[in-house]
Formats: C-alpha cells, structure tokens, sequence
C-alpha cells in the first residue's frame, strides 16, 4: 500500500466518522435537552487492596455498618470490618477468631469445600444463617442424601465412572442452618462474635455423581424471602447424562425453598425453564 493510499484510506474514515456523528445528533427528537449538569457515570474502577488472604465469599452485614462476613474454602467464617475508603488500612479481622468454624463438618479439596452463606432477611431480629457446603458420607456423619444418579432421571450409579478414586455419591451438597443468637458482639465497631456451630437443622441433602461442577450459592431473593439455591450439573465432561435439560433432575438448576414451609423430612423443589415459565415436580426430593 502506497503512502498516498494510506492518506486516502485515513480520510474515508474520517469522513464517515463525522457522518455518522452528524446522524446521530440529528437523528435526536427537538424536545430532548441534555443536561451537562447531570451526574456521569465514572470513567473507571479503583480497586483497593485490603488483605492478602484467600476469602471465597463475602456477604455484608444486614446492620448498615462497615461489617461484613467472609468465608474460606476450608469451612472457616469470620466476621470482619472494611476499612472507610481511602484509607490505606487493611481488612479488620481477626482470623484466630472465626464466628464460625465447620471444618469438621465439610470436605475440603480441590472442587470441595464450603462454597457460600446466606443471612435470612430478619437476621438482626432472629439470628438465622445459613451455610452451603459439601461434605464425605465416609468422613462426616449425617452426610446422607439422595443420590442425584438415580432411576427417576435414567442414570445408574453402578454406572458411573468416576475420574478421582471416589464412588458416586460419596460426595454430598448440603444446606445446613446455623443460629448466631447469643452471639458475644453488640456493638457495630465490633468484628468478634461467636455463632453456635450446632446446626439447628439440615435443609438439604443431595449425593453428587461426580466430583465437580456443582457450583452451590445460596441466596435469599430481596422481596419474596425464598432461598435461592444454584446447582450446577456437577458432570466432568458435557453433562453426559444430560441432567441440566433434564427436569426430573435437580442438577443444572435454581431451586426456590420456602424455609418457612419445609417438612421435616422431605423438599419439594421448583425449576425455571429457558421460557421463565415456573416448573413444579409432582415427586418429592427426600433429604434422608
């Protein structure tokens, strides 16, 4: 390409650039006005550092104040305090002092362990947390439910291979209650606090046919009070029992629970599918 074709192809473009600006602006309606006083949209995003350990999860405390729980992969909980911005202080927390501790009750490996925690929408009145972990049914007692591999969404355990030396199901994603009435703090400054780490009941309970992939976050929707709950189709390669398009399955899916309704030994389950159209399972999914 020669330098006069060069300047040549420079000048088309700016020329296109300015008629595609002329069109834009008189393209707008007469009656619109813009304001050059309105508030703009920042041009960027400052991250500031405020720690150097790994946290897997953070949730906010519900109180307005600076204080916020984080979470690590192992099982442990802290409450901690986040710094006024600009600052230069570090992450106020105290990692000898977890608010929780449930490294007897989860299993901890490369795609295991606790993966998150919700606070119920009235936790400053009632005290309810609630945690989502995996656990071993070989290592942690009541580690205990229904297989997700079973004859309702055509898969047979026996079947499976695994890729790690682990039998299907040996793995299990659970949701577990937890209350922090009684707690030590009561001052918003305050980043000690101790919960009971007594579960005061097991929400959920669902055997993994594989190893990985089943994700795990829980959160309560802002206005309807439900708990969310995100399960991945927890396959290795492609989901080859095609559990996620599978409605019989839970895998792949987002339940909703009514915590408030839940029987004693048994959930019903709701599914949306790719139309957002509400789905209920005529079965039940039983937790033991």
């Amino acid at each position: 390409m020669t330098e006069t074709t060069e300047i040549l192809c420079i000048f088309i473009l700016l020329l296109l650039l300015l008629l595609l600006h002329h069109s834009s602006s008189s393209s707008r309606p007469s009656n619109v006005t813009i304001n050059s006083n309105a508030p703009q949209p920042p041009k960027g995003l400052c991250l500031e550092k405020l720690g150097n350990s790994s946290y897997l999860y953070m949730v906010p405390h519900p109180d307005g104040s600076n204080r916020v729980f984080v979470c690590n992969q192992q099982g442990k909980i802290w409450l901690a305090m986040v710094p006024e911005v600009g600052s230069s202080q570090g992450l106020m927390i105290d990692e000898s002092y977890p608010f929780l501790d449930l490294r007897d009750q989860v299993i901890f490996a490369t795609g295991m362990g606790l993966t998150s925690m919700a606070l119920h929408p009235n936790f400053n009145e009632n005290g309810r947390l609630f945690v989502a972990f995996n656990c071993d049914k070989f290592q942690q007692p009541g580690c205990e439910g229904r297989c997700s591999c079973n004859t309702d969404v055509g898969c047979d355990p026996s079947k499976v291979e695994s890729l790690q030396e682990s039998y299907p199901c040996q793995f299990h994603l659970v949701i577990a209650e937890f209350s922090a009435n009684g707690t030590t703090f009561s001052s918003k400054l305050s980043w000690r606090g101790h919960a009971n780490s007594v579960e005061v009941r097991r929400i959920f309970t669902m055997g993994l046919p594989f190893e990985a992939y089943h994700a795990g976050q829980i959160l309560f929707g802002p206005d309807d009070g439900y708990l969310y709950f995100m399960i991945g189709d927890a396959s290795h390669v492609a989901d080859p029992y095609n559990f996620a398009q599978n409605k019989k399955s839970l895998l792949g899916k987002i339940l909703r629970l009514d915590l408030d309704n839940i029987p004693s030994k048994h959930l019903h389950y709701f599914a949306h599918n790719k139309n957002s159209q509400t789905f209920r399972s005529s079965k039940t999914l039983h937790t033991s």
